[in-house]
């Protein structure tokens, strides 16, 4: 990742000054950043490969975009996210930088809500194992009703929100045992 801005801020730098710079070997071996011979023809330009990274950026924050966009209705959160790329998207060549920080920050996000949205759904389907083997109506059988709801909601909250349902709604069901008071001896 490192040499990707490495050579985006080379590329700025030199689209900036209008130069270009090419390593030349000194006498005494160290090499040397000299202006080119502006009488000898570059292979390529730094604007031509600024517009390039561009539009691949760009090309790649609109594929996204649309991918995601049909999910939005059940996610304030990734709707948010979206919007937000879709607002980067239109910005020139001159925000690589914001547009490339702006596509790792949503796969970051989306790698979370996905891992916790597996990790949910886990859940709800061990609890749909459980519960058929509960008497019905039984305070464990209401438990885990009641957590299977919960996580159910929590599919359209906030990636924050999801992690603390995800607790909370992970433990197994104790049941109170009742103390007969005629059975002690």
């Amino acid at each position: 990742m490192f040499w990707v801005w490495s050579l985006i801020v080379m590329g700025i730098a030199v689209g900036a000054t209008g130069e270009d710079f090419r390593l030349e070997q000194r006498q005494n071996g160290k090499p040397e950043a000299r202006p080119a011979d502006p009488t000898v023809p570059t292979t390529s330009t730094t604007p031509d490969a600024l517009t390039e990274m561009d539009k691949e950026i760009t090309d790649q924050l609109q594929q996204i975009i649309s991918k995601y966009q049909s999910e939005c209705n059940d996610n304030s959160e990734l709707a948010k996210q979206v919007d937000s790329l879709r607002a980067i998207a239109k910005l020139d060549k001159n925000s690589l930088v914001a547009k490339l920080n702006a596509k790792n920050a949503f796969q970051t996000f989306n790698e979370q809500r996905l891992s916790l949205e597996k990790q949910i759904n886990d859940r709800i389907e061990a609890i749909n194992d459980i519960l058929p083997t509960l008497e019905p109506n039984s305070s464990c059988s209401r438990f885990y009703l009641k957590q299977r709801e919960d996580l159910k909601k929590a599919k359209s909250l906030s990636n924050e929100s999801k992690s603390k349902t995800l607790l909370a709604n992970s433990s197994s069901c104790t049941p109170i045992e009742t103390y007969d008071e005629d059975l002690d001896y």
